[in-house]
């Protein structure tokens, strides 16, 4: 067995110096191998520590590339915000500017008004009114005004002197248009004919009537403080010798809003009924139809049902060609940052799990798979070479023992008959078994 154990421990050993002395000679030996290994390995390493340092300035230029979107978002975002105050903004300044722009044109305008009434020598009162504010001169016409002198006080400051004819309250001029009129009716009929002044001043206040000459201007300078007086120059009255009775013919005079109307001896139709004329004059509205001799009033009334324009919505919001085109948000664009850094995170993720570089090549990982089996057979095989040969040394032995105990027995019966043959068949039976031990 000894034997045996140190046989195959020597071939063990000369076969591992065998094979490592073959894998310094051949070139597909382990020490080549190991060597291209090591070369192998130095080199994955150095493509490793170049990936790296790549990888590295990929995500330094990634990151610096996040960062900038972040800043160019803050400042798309203020400047959105800003593009929005100045279109809530903008109607404003447009609708001032305008209003500026307008009041400057309209405040040249009255300028130019009032040097063209300076030089006829009025004041241009309305302008005047509107320009500097001063609503005592509204009611003023510039015919009644006499511009005397413009003196310039400062240089904001200028000093108008101006003759004013005032307007009364109470005292308004007329002109006459007399009816000639049939007087003693009762005995016999005769035209009276007004022969007095054509103009007259009346004061509703004191109930003074004046008469005055036809006026040359707009003003006229009388007063009438008298109360309930009336001017005698107004009450003369002549006979009308040449007219006759049966030939009158009624008179109507047309004024603004009233038709005044002498139809004595005659009847008049107003609004389809029949009337017998009085012996004074009347007056009607224009708006209502007569009819009498020799005269006919239809007027014509229109209506109008008119309805207010109307105003649209004016859009006050800066057009969307004059804005910046933005064809995302500000919450949409801060959402694909996020995602974007988390694609980056993501791929840093993947990138740091999924690289791989094969570090031996495929017939090494084969040769070495090869040798571990080759190695793995061997030892089986080794070990059922043992297993067997124990076996079959077993055996021999049992066989043998059982071969030398019959023999013992067979001896020890002829023992009784042959004692003197007895011990040298003892020696006879035991000598095979020592010479086959001895050629085990």
């Amino acid at each position: 067995m000894l034997i045996l154990g140190g046989i195959v421990f020597g071939v063990v050993i000369v076969t591992n110096l065998v094979a490592t002395a073959v894998s310094y000679v051949l070139p597909f030996g382990d020490t080549h191998r190991i060597n291209e290994l090591e070369t192998q390995q130095e080199k994955d390493r150095k493509r490793l520590d170049e990936l790296e340092r790549k990888f590295n300035m990929s995500e330094t230029i990634q990151q610096g590339i996040i960062n900038s979107l972040d800043v160019l978002t803050k400042q798309v975002y203020e400047n959105s915000r800003k593009i929005q105050h100045l279109s809530d903004v903008m109607p404003r300044i447009m609708w001032t500017g305008a209003y500026l722009q307008g009041t400057i044109q309209e405040a040249g305008a009255r300028l130019e008004a009032i040097i063209h009434a300076y030089q006829k020598g009025q004041a241009a009162t309305k302008h005047m009114a509107i320009l500097y504010n001063m609503t005592e001169l509204k009611n003023i016409e510039p015919e009644d005004t006499v511009l005397e002198e413009i003196s310039r006080k400062s240089n904001a400051t200028v000093n108008f002197r101006i003759a004013v004819r005032n307007k009364s309250k109470d005292t308004y001029v007329y002109q006459l248009y007399a009816f000639n009129y049939w007087d003693n009716l009762t005995m016999t009929p005769h035209q009276m004919k007004y022969d007095g002044w054509k103009y007259l001043i009346y004061n509703s206040t004191s109930n003074c009537v004046k008469a005055i000459e036809e006026p040359r201007d707009r003003g006229v300078q009388e007063d009438c403080a008298t109360r309930d007086w009336k001017d005698p120059r107004l009450s003369h009255w002549s006979k009308h010798e040449e007219a006759k009775f049966d030939e009158k013919r009624p008179v109507v005079k047309r004024a603004f809003l009233h038709n005044y109307i002498y139809c004595y001896s005659h009847n008049i139709t107003i609004d389809g009924k029949q009337y017998q004329c009085p012996t004074y004059p009347f007056k009607l509205p224009v708006t209502t139809p007569f009819t009498t001799f020799g005269h006919s009033h239809s007027p014509i009334t229109i209506k109008l049902s008119g309805k207010g324009p109307k105003f649209r919505m004016i859009d006050t919001t800066l057009p969307s060609l004059l804005l910046p085109e933005q064809p995302t948000t500000e919450l949409q664009l801060l959402q694909s940052i996020s995602k974007l850094k988390e694609s980056a995170e993501s791929l840093k993720f993947e990138r740091e799990a999924t690289i791989t570089i094969s570090r031996h090549e495929t017939l090494w990982w084969f040769l070495v798979t090869f040798a571990v089996i080759m190695s793995v057979a061997t030892g089986f095989l080794l070990w059922k070479c043992v297993n067997r040969y124990k076996v079959l040394i077993n055996e021999r032995f049992r066989k043998h023992t059982y071969r030398s105990v019959r023999r013992q027995s067979t001896a020890a019966e002829k023992n009784a008959d042959l004692d003197s043959d007895g011990r040298r068949e003892i020696e006879t039976s035991l000598g095979p078994s020592e010479t086959d031990g001895t050629e085990q």
